[in-house]
């Protein structure tokens, strides 16, 4: 029970700390809120979700057949996600849906030449398909070279997670590497 509160009580310290220095552009004072919230959520379920890295059902289901060399690139880009999520400074950037970041029904998108910056579409302040907006922020924050280095879309699970279990199923490699991979991942506790 300590344990469990004192665990509670860092990656809440910890997500304060990951909003701390967080810059806006373009946003009202609510979507600079919702967006917040959804940034140190992200923190604690990449955080919380550290657990079931290895040969266990959730794994397997995300990341294919388990092996030592996928689950140490699992583990190592995992805790480049959490560091990411914990001491960058972010600058999410909220945009109209004409721009050319948002086209094609978008809910948010990174230039990965970046250091921190992430398109906000209108959409993300809406009803988000097949997960919530922390799950949109998981999947971008993945995306940074300086995070999981998870560069390319493989699959996306907003269509339908069956593509990304798929993936997993047929091409555990590709798994291990793709964003949404690990946005299902941490969000499935």
């Amino acid at each position: 029970m300590i344990r469990k509160l004192a665990v509670t009580l860092v990656a809440f310290f910890a997500a304060s700390i990951a909003c701390s220095d967080t810059t806006f552009v373009s946003c009202t004072p609510q979507q600079e809120n919702v967006i917040e919230f959804a940034y140190s959520q992200a923190f604690s379920r990449a955080k919380d979700s550290e657990i079931r890295v290895g040969n266990t059902p959730s794994y397997v289901r995300w990341f294919g057949t388990w092996t030592q060399t996928r689950e140490d690139l699992v583990k190592e880009k995992l805790s480049a996600i959490i560091a990411n999520a914990l001491i960058s400074t972010p600058e999410f950037r909220c945009r109209t849906a004409t721009h050319p970041a948002c086209v094609g029904n978008r809910y948010a998108a990174v230039d990965l030449g970046t250091s921190f910056e992430v398109e906000i579409c209108p959409r993300f302040f809406g009803q988000v398909a097949g997960g919530d907006r922390t799950g949109v922020l998981i999947h971008e924050i993945a995306h940074f070279r300086m995070g999981a280095n998870a560069g390319v879309d493989k699959c996306y699970g907003a269509v339908g997670p069956n593509n990304c279990l798929d993936l997993a199923t047929t091409d555990p490699d590709a798994a291990v590497n793709s964003p949404d991979n690990y946005r299902l991942f941490i969000g499935n506790r």
